[in-house]
């Protein structure tokens, strides 16, 4: 994919899986916009602003104490993967389950205040259901949007493998 835009790393990067990378530098800071491509759209999945800062570490070889850079983390202890693992995965779940009503309502052909009140619930509320960036949607509405749509829901747990060391 990348070998078909005009810039390259390290402003867009593969990360894993379907998962890209654009980079941005800002004044003090990074921004960063993690997507992913579905057929020939590109889909964003999350952007945020990188705040780690880098200061010089002393050396006792150096008067000036110029030496190596060193990263200060206010989150030290976290991980990319980590964010990823959370953020990034509840962003693309919660894409598809909007999409997937959507679909539903196309081919049911309802209307958004249809779709509410099938769903018993406020136009507001199926607005929130549908956004994508909103991450947060109850198993409830979940279940009543599905079931309105003709639609079973089934959640699947599956172990995930350990990271050998």
């Amino acid at each position: 994919m990348q070998y078909r835009w005009p810039i390259g790393k390290p402003r867009v990067d593969h990360l894993r899986g379907g998962i890209w990378e654009v980079r941005s530098t800002l004044k003090n800071c990074s921004a960063r916009v993690l997507f992913a491509v579905r057929g020939e759209e590109i889909v964003l999945l999350h952007d945020f602003i990188k705040k780690t800062r880098t200061r010089r570490a002393k050396s006792s070889k150096s008067p000036s104490g110029a030496g190596k850079r060193q990263i200060i983390n206010k989150h030290r202890g976290s991980s990319f993967d980590d964010f990823l693992k959370e953020n990034v995965q509840a962003a693309a779940v919660k894409r598809v389950i909007a999409e997937l009503i959507e679909e539903g309502m196309a081919r049911e052909g309802l209307s958004k205040p249809q779709m509410a009140k099938r769903m018993g619930t406020s136009r507001s509320q199926l607005d929130r259901v549908l956004d994508p960036a909103n991450v947060t949607i109850q198993l409830d509405t979940l279940i009543k949007a599905a079931r309105a749509v003709g639609c079973d829901v089934n959640i699947l747990f599956k172990p995930v493998a350990k990271a050998t060391p």
